[in-house]
């Protein structure tokens, strides 16, 4: 009798991935990294906007195209097949929000408090995939 593996390990055809819901507190497209809302509105999120000061609790990354207003999914953990950077992430960079809304970029010194996960590959066209260790 065949075997099935579920979760992470040998055996799983399927890489494993943490998501969460969470009501999207403004327009939000798939691969964009997103955080609490700065008035804390408990599962509302927005882009991340690393110079505007908006990093209350990275909390994901959009797994779809989320309108304001309505609840999406989002990876928390584990292995993430989308994610929108700045067109230089190279395999193994370690990822911090970007001054882009919603982008991600590579960690500078000074920014190791703010990564939240790490490329597999370098980016293509502003868009990679990434091992994810947020929350959630």
């Amino acid at each position: 009798m065949a075997e099935q593996c579920i979760g992470p390990g040998p055996g799983n055809l399927v890489p494993y991935t943490k998501t969460a819901s969470y009501l999207a507190g403004e327009a939000i497209s798939k691969g964009e990294l997103v955080c609490q809302e700065a008035g804390g509105g408990g599962y509302t999120v927005v882009l991340t906007d690393f110079d505007a000061g908006a990093l209350f609790g990275v909390c994901g990354i959009a797994l779809e195209e989320i309108a304001a207003g309505a609840w999406g999914s989002f990876c928390v953990g584990g292995y993430c097949d989308y994610v929108v950077t700045d067109g230089g992430v190279a395999a193994g960079d370690p990822l911090v929000p970007h001054s882009t809304a919603g982008m991600c970029d590579t960690m500078a010194d000074g920014e190791e408090e703010t990564v939240f996960g790490f490329a597999i590959d370098a980016d293509t066209g502003a868009v990679g995939n990434a091992w994810v260790r947020i929350c959630g």
